[in-house]
């Protein structure tokens, strides 16, 4: 019988799988599984995405200095907008759920 204690417990865990007969390590979680896709923090504040999968955005320039501005272009500002294609597949990879 050889004696465990002098080796080193990563040592350790291939005995263990050798004399049991299991040669694929342990996997940390579930057997097999892909690893989870992260949700950009910064895009999930700006962008929400709609029922029918479109993405909204909300408009800019409608902060402060708001005087210098007419009021038909503040109330403009103030709607939200559906994104453009060019920026639509980079917010789509940065909002995968």
């Amino acid at each position: 019988m050889v004696h465990f204690r002098k080796f080193s417990s990563s040592l350790r865990r291939l005995f263990v799988r050798l004399r049991t007969g299991n040669d694929e390590p342990r996997a940390q979680g579930t057997k097999n599984s892909m690893p989870k896709l992260k949700t950009h923090k910064g895009a999930a504040k700006r962008f929400k995405k709609t029922a029918t999968g479109k993405i909204k955005r909300r408009h800019a320039f409608a902060r402060h200095i708001l005087t210098s501005k007419s009021s038909g272009r503040k109330r403009k500002l103030a709607q939200g907008v559906s994104l453009d294609d060019t920026n639509l597949k980079a917010v789509r990879d940065m909002l995968p759920y």
